[in-house]
């Protein structure tokens, strides 16, 4: 809308000085549009004062890279006499560049003539920069500044366009470092960042400046060698690639030496999508590994059976998913208080009407490895989600369903719009959907993870963290996370009545989460032992076949139907519980009609291993254990016994004197008393009625 100035030029100048932004005036009646009046925050702005600015067209501000598009849109609106906006790349007077969003108004005089324009700027320089920076965070690794996959991507189609063009050839390597992992796991990720910059630098130097060289993820890179004369100019740059990465890397006064695995492939006339060469490539490196490592080898249709499965895999997968091939089963959670089901989790099966049942470890990673992984999940999604209303039916109260998703993803740009528009279009409302993601993805973008999670909870779906403590993430970001549910890995609870490390690690995770405000779930129960533990650890949820296996659809809506919570009685006994460990039936059956006349309920183990499922299935307050056993003595069992179960009081009972490793455990804490073979009854019962004392003291 045009200005209509009220007063004279000359009256408005108190008012402009005083204005905190950048005024100009430009007198319209002349074609060159010189500058009659500039405000005092124009020469802080610029560095040019009134004087030098007067009588000169806007354009003096202009350099040479100053954008001609935004130029020729600026003049055009001022022949036009209409107002405009700009962000354009204009210099200070002492040569600094800057930034400038400018604004110019037209007014007009009482008779509807265009006498002046009024550019209003200010220095945009800041938010330009940003701008700029997070452009190159989006297309560009942050470790190694390298481009990344999404601009790899990029560059490769446009790679392929011109070769296709001008008959040129065009090849994509791929390649991954041989023995990172166990450096990077051995000494750090800080050393292993601090090698895979000096590796990236040593690549970079070896390509021309035509080529991109893009790292993919972890230790693995790309490279588009593009207008090749021949395929011979390739065999070079690779050799010398492999005579790079040999050579010794100094990282922290530390000489490294790694090798490479490469596989290249040459593009073509046929192909289609130029994404397949980089799956082709990527196929070829892992002949590559197989074929012993520092080598490279190019792509085939002669590739080993191991390589040509993962391609028939990778074939089936979209005829899989658009021929309905994939099924989906459901595993139900409990409530490890209640007993009530707290959600099920979707699980993908593919049934192959040739290579019959096709395991998730097989075809998930080729999906992941191939993109697939996108419209499998979004098919997950899509039946999950339909098969949850049929659900609620058998039980209404039914929370959430539960659908993991992949990493690669879940990092993926525009997820949770996709999300959003999947949610809508299943008409399920966000609230009744439960995420679940690995760990995995803290170590691969854990500023993007936690934005796209606080995205997601601002959706309104559940967060779950899978596989908890398998993937060492940092729990400085796990802080940070709008994580609802820990599901602790099921590699902790297989031997968790047994292994004390693993015992200790469950109950610091669900204590960790607890002050985090996080539920905890344990994956894989199938033992009272682990139930009950889990149970007394005040775990929250359980999942596994002691309580339920995956299910087809119309059996967990059956099973939803019928089931009432748990009936697995308490495990806190109503009388003070005493665990008696003996390798001698007799002694074991003697001790147990002495105590029990004392009310105690007592319990009987002739092995370390049977007292450790009884120690994970009862709440124990004192064990008396003898001190020569087979596979482990008194005192060791004891030892582990107070790591993992630190309130029950322990005592030896023993005809075997060992005095030093006695007195030794006496003195570490590890027993309460030590009472020798043949006992004195009166003696035995006075020593465990205080021990039980001892026991209930908090």
């Amino acid at each position: 809308m045009t200005q209509r100035p009220q007063l004279p030029i000359a009256s408005m100048v108190g008012a402009l000085d005083a204005m905190p932004v950048s005024v100009i005036i430009a007198d319209a009646k002349v074609a060159d549009m010189p500058i009659v009046y500039t405000n005092p925050a124009f020469e802080a702005l610029t560095g040019y004062t009134s004087d030098e600015a007067r009588g000169r067209n806007c354009r003096f501000l202009q350099g040479p890279d100053t954008a001609t598009e935004e130029v020729t849109r600026v003049r055009r609106a001022l022949h036009n006499g209409q107002s405009v906006q700009a962000v354009l790349r204009n210099y200070r007077k002492d040569g600094e560049a800057f930034w400038n969003e400018l604004t110019l108004v037209p007014l007009l005089d009482a008779e509807d003539s265009l006498v002046f324009y009024m550019g209003v700027s200010r220095d945009a320089t800041r938010e330009a920069n940003l701008s700029a920076e997070l452009d190159h965070y989006t297309s560009h690794d942050p470790l190694t500044g390298l481009p990344n996959r999404a601009l790899l991507e990029e560059r490769l189609e446009q790679s392929v366009r011109l070769s296709q063009r001008y008959k040129r050839e065009l090849a994509v390597v791929y390649l991954d470092l041989d023995g990172f992992k166990p450096i990077n796991d051995h000494f750090g990720h800080h050393f292993g960042d601090r090698l895979l910059q000096k590796v990236a630098k040593r690549l970079q130097a070896l390509i021309r400046p035509g080529d991109t060289l893009a790292r993919v993820e972890g230790d693995e890179f790309a490279i588009v060698l593009s207008d090749l004369a021949n395929a011979t100019d390739v065999v070079i740059i690779l050799e010398r690639i492999l005579a790079q990465v040999a050579e010794p890397m100094n990282v922290s006064g530390m000489d490294v030496q790694l090798s490479a695995s490469i596989g290249v492939t040459l593009s073509s006339d046929e192909v289609e999508d130029p994404m397949v060469l980089i799956q082709q490539a990527d196929l070829a490196m892992y002949q590559a590994k197989q074929r012993g490592r520092n080598n490279f080898q190019w792509y085939s249709g002669d590739l080993n059976a191991s390589v040509a499965q993962f391609i028939n895999i990778r074939n089936q997968l979209s005829k899989a998913i658009e021929t309905d091939q994939f099924s989906l089963v459901y595993q139900p959670k409990f409530d490890l208080r209640s007993g009530q089901c707290t959600g099920v989790e979707a699980l993908a099966r593919w049934t192959h009407p040739v290579l019959g049942e096709v395991s998730p470890n097989e075809f998930i990673p080729v999906a992941e490895k191939t993109g697939l992984i996108v419209p499998f999940s979004e098919w997950v999604i899509r039946r999950a989600a339909a098969d949850f209303k049929r659900l609620v039916l058998a039980d209404p109260d039914l929370p959430s369903v539960s659908v993991n998703i992949s990493p690669l993803h879940f990092l993926r740009e525009h997820f949770v719009e996709r999300l959003a528009e999947l949610l809508t279009e299943c008409q399920l409302d966000a609230q009744y959907l439960d995420i679940e993601v690995t760990e995995s993805v803290l170590l691969k973008d854990p500023e993007t993870t936690v934005r796209k999670m606080l995205a997601l909870k601002e959706l309104g779906v559940h967060l779950s963290l899978d596989d908890f403590g398998t993937g060492f993430s940092s729990l400085n970001y796990l802080k940070r996370l709008p994580i609802d549910t820990l599901k602790i890995d099921r590699s902790f609870i297989a031997d968790l009545a047994h292994n004390k490390g693993d015992a200790a690690i469950i109950q610091g995770i669900v204590s960790m989460a607890h002050h985090l405000n996080m539920k905890v779930v344990a994956e894989g129960i199938e033992t009272k032992a682990q139930y009950s533990f889990l149970r007394r650890a005040l775990c929250d949820e359980m999942q596994g076949y002691y309580r339920a296996r995956p299910m087809p659809l119309e059996e967990v809506a059956q099973f939803l139907e019928l089931h009432e919570g748990l009936t697995e009685p308490e495990d806190d006994e109503k009388r003070p519980t005493l665990l008696l460990v003996d390798d001698e039936p007799n002694v074991l059956r003697s001790l147990n009609r002495l105590l029990r006349r004392d009310g105690y309920h007592v319990l009987t183990a002739e092995t370390a291993d049977e007292a450790f499922e009884l120690l994970a299935q009862h709440q124990v307050q004192v064990i008396i254990s003898d001190q020569r056993m087979r596979h482990m003595n008194g005192t060791e069992l004891l030892n582990h016994v107070k790591s993992m179960y630190p309130g029950i009081v322990r005592i030896v009972l023993s005809g075997y004197m060992d005095l030093e490793s006695v007195t030794a455990a006496i003195n570490q804490g590890q027993i309460y008393k030590f009472l020798t073979k043949p006992w004195d009854d009166k003696e035995l019962r006075e020593v465990v009625r205080k021990a039980v004392r001892l026991a209930e003291v908090p």
